[in-house]
């Protein structure tokens, strides 16, 4: 399932005491707020079109991610993975054009490698073969299609968890 929240306009500045941020703040395409992150500690500073969009955020946050009721920044949690996973994606659409990018389970989460070729499918098979099962993601695959790449619940929830959990 994917999420219906997204994030558009981000603006990514990193500083000696964290990353700033900027995001207009959409629900099914429709825009519903923004978010500043100073980076800097404390809060995100949210900025919603109503009091029901900001208490459908949190509720989506508590009902469809799982996310702990009496956690007061779930939003900001929740937000900043989409931000930084939209930011990701601009960087690896970018460099997968020329190059193909590939992840290994073995060697963690988001950490991407890559080789000086353009994707095929017979550079896929190759690397199929060279690492079996331990291939975790093949990077082009999110820019083969006309559909955008779309952040899924399921990835919402393991980064969160990943976050609380240390």
């Amino acid at each position: 399932m994917k999420s219906i929240y997204t994030v558009k306009n981000i603006k990514i500045l990193d500083h000696d005491r964290g990353t700033h941020y900027t995001a207009t703040i959409y629900r099914d395409g429709k825009k519903i707020g923004t978010v500043e992150e100073e980076g800097r500690g404390g809060c995100s500073d949210f900025e919603y079109n109503s009091e029901a969009d900001e208490k459908a955020m949190k509720d989506y946050c508590v009902d469809v991610l799982g996310m702990d009721k009496e956690y007061p920044e779930n939003d900001s949690l929740f937000i900043e993975t989409l931000v930084f996973d939209a930011d990701l994606n601009k960087i690896l659409k970018r460099r997968c054009k020329k190059k193909t990018l590939f992840s290994l389970k073995s060697k963690g989460d988001g950490e991407f490698f890559s080789l000086n070729m353009v994707f095929t499918e017979q550079i896929r098979k190759a690397l199929i073969e060279k690492h079996g099962d331990d291939i975790g993601e093949f990077a082009n695959d999110r820019f083969l299609t006309k559909e955008p790449y779309v952040i899924t619940v399921d990835f919402i929830r393991k980064q969160v968890n990943k976050d609380l959990n240390g």
